[in-house]
C-alpha cells in the first residue's frame, strides 16, 4: 500500500546494475544504496518504476531489494504509450496519492521532461555512482 511519504521512484537496470556490459552482475550497486539509506532517520517508501515490475510479483521485486525490501510499498502502472512515459506512469502515483515529496531514480533521462527536477539521473554505463546515493540520502534527510 503507498503511503503520503517521501517516495523514491526506483529503476532497476542501468541504476542498480550497469547495462551491456560483459560480466553483468545484477544488483551489484545496491549494497551502495542500501549503505547509504540505512543513515537515514525519517520515513519512506519505494516505489517500483523498473521494467521488472512486467515481468515479477511484487514479493519477488522486493526480494531483489535487501535490507530495503521493507520499505517496497508498489510498482507504478502501466499506461498507453507516450511521451516521456516513465514520468507519467510516475506522475500517475504522485496524482492519485497526492505526494508531495518523490525522487525518479533512473538511467532513461529520454523518459523525462528536461525540465524534470524530480530525476537523480544515473549513467547506464556506471549505475547509482557514491555521488547520487549521497545526493539521495540528502535529499530524503531534506524532505522529512
Amino acid at each position: 500500500m503507498i503511503l503520503r511519504l517521501p517516495t523514491i521512484f526506483l529503476d532497476f537496470d542501468g541504476v542498480l546494475h550497469t547495462m551491456g556490459n560483459t560480466g553483468y552482475k545484477p544488483f551489484h550497486q545496491l549494497g551502495l544504496l542500501e549503505r547509504e539509506l540505512s543513515t537515514v532517520t525519517c520515513d519512506f517508501q519505494i516505489v517500483v518504476s523498473s521494467s521488472w515490475r512486467f515481468h515479477y510479483p511484487l514479493e519477488e521485486l522486493r526480494g531483489q531489494l535487501g535490507t530495503l525490501s521493507g520499505r517496497v510499498t508498489g510498482v507504478t502502472p502501466e499506461i498507453r504509450p507516450c511521451s516521456y512515459q516513465r514520468y507519467h506512469e510516475i506522475k500517475e502515483v504522485v496524482d492519485v496519492y497526492r505526494l508531495e515529496h518523490w525522487m525518479a531514480v533512473d538511467d532513461a533521462v529520454n523518459e523525462f521532461p528536461p525540465e524534470c527536477e524530480n530525476l537523480l539521473a544515473c549513467d547506464p554505463r556506471h549505475g547509482l555512482q557514491e555521488k547520487d546515493a549521497r545526493a539521495l540520502r540528502e535529499w530524503l534527510m531534506q524532505s522529512a
